[in-house]
């Protein structure tokens, strides 16, 4: 069972019914400091690393500069970061995806969504 807007759906009684191919794959959440009923840690540790790492200040001076190449550019070392984490971050058909736009001529991607569920977003040049 999963409550809308967290604590407050339990008190109102608003829920969903998580199916169990969903409940079936915690483990990932676990893998990431996260748990089934939240995943805000998940989330703190990802933007912690992030700034760790430099990429937010990079990537916040890339886009007041106006580099806008740079930052697919930045996006592609952070699709690398990401993948380094876990083995179930990608697979062959994310990564078949990724690579056929990075050959035609995208300088970074972001896999958007979750859950077996999403798209990608990928900096691609005009003339491409």
């Amino acid at each position: 069972m999963g409550y809308l807007n967290g604590y407050q759906g339990l008190l109102l009684g608003k829920s969903i019914a998580i199916p169990p191919s969903v409940r079936e794959k915690t483990d990932i959440l676990y893998e990431y400091g996260g748990s089934p009923i939240g995943n805000s840690r998940v989330k703190l540790t990802n933007v912690k690393d992030c700034v760790k790492r430099g990429y937010v200040k990079e990537g916040e001076k890339i886009i007041k500069e106006g580099n806008l190449n740079d930052f697919g550019k930045l996006l592609h070392e952070s699709w690398l970061e990401k993948k380094r984490l876990s083995s179930s971050i990608s697979n062959s058909s994310i990564d078949g995806i990724y690579n056929r736009a990075f050959k035609n001529g995208a300088l970074g991607g972001k896999l958007l969504g979750a859950g077996g569920g999403g798209f990608f977003l990928f900096y691609v040049l005009y003339e491409n």
